[in-house]
């Protein structure tokens, strides 16, 4: 009967940690094309990255902010928050996205 709870409890964590907010490293940024950034300035295309910078930091913050959520919420009822309440991971993915389509296009214009 041990071997069946041990199981079974290992077999619960694994599920709840995979439902576990992501931290904003391991989130891949959306790709976005360069495409989006062709009619801006170079001036507003460093404004545009700086405001983009700020930003990202940001969703990163409540991303964290999520992470640590659920391994609170796990250690102490077994469920992450973030599995009801949601986290900022589209929006961290999104960020880094446009950071790297404005960054070229900066590259490939302003340089």
């Amino acid at each position: 009967m041990n071997k069946k709870i041990s199981k079974g409890a290992v077999l619960l964590m694994v599920a709840l940690t995979a439902a576990c907010a992501k931290p904003p490293s391991s989130i891949a940024p959306v790709s976005i094309s360069t495409s989006n950034y062709q009619n801006y300035s170079c001036s507003q295309l460093s404004n545009e990255i700086n405001l983009n910078a700020r930003e990202l930091a940001a969703s990163e913050q409540r991303q964290r902010n999520a992470v640590a959520g659920d391994a609170v919420g796990v250690f102490l009822v077994l469920i992450p928050p973030s599995a009801f309440t949601g986290d900022a991971s589209a929006d961290v993915a999104m960020d880094k996205g446009e950071d790297i389509a404005m960054r070229r296009a900066f590259a490939n214009r302003c340089i």
